[in-house]
């Protein structure tokens, strides 16, 4: 059997440890590359928490630059990107609960359960967001698309 995978210093890091050196794939600054499955996964929680995080904007009325004023972020493209591309941190967290009238607490859970199902069903105890299998599928074959027509 050949080994076909790309060990180029680019692609892969070397780990040593008592079983001698390991090769593994990696992705954007020297992470761990992730499967197409757990990248579409990844997606869609970010997709699903930004859902909740704009219902939750419009439930208090407020549009994006009023909403990121008030909870005093550094600006309204910050709030976009934490209802489209990652989540808030912490601090933003208690600003962002105090300004769409919910507990520090609420808004902490909300956060945890889109970007760590597993850690929040050991703290909650219900399952976190996990997204449909007909919604992965769509989002690898998505992927892959986008994919070709980047090359």
């Amino acid at each position: 059997m050949t080994d076909e995978t790309d060990h180029s210093p680019e692609s892969t890091t070397m780990r040593y440890g008592r079983a001698g050196i390991q090769r593994y794939e990696v992705g954007t600054r020297g992470r761990p590359a992730r499967s197409p499955r757990e990248a579409a996964i990844r997606t869609l929680r970010l997709k699903a928490f930004g859902r909740v995080m704009r219902e939750m904007r419009e439930a208090a009325g407020l549009n994006v630059a009023e909403a990121a004023e008030i909870a005093r972020l550094s600006s309204p493209r910050k709030l976009s990107q934490y209802e489209g591309s990652c989540y808030p941190p912490g601090e933003a967290q208690i600003r962002l609960a105090s300004t769409y009238g919910c507990t520090s607490y609420d808004m902490a859970t909300t956060v945890l359960r889109h970007s760590d199902p597993d850690m929040y069903l050991a703290i909650v105890g219900q399952p976190g967001f996990m997204p449909e299998e007909d919604e992965i599928e769509a989002m690898i074959a998505e992927m892959k698309r986008n994919a070709k027509k980047d090359k």
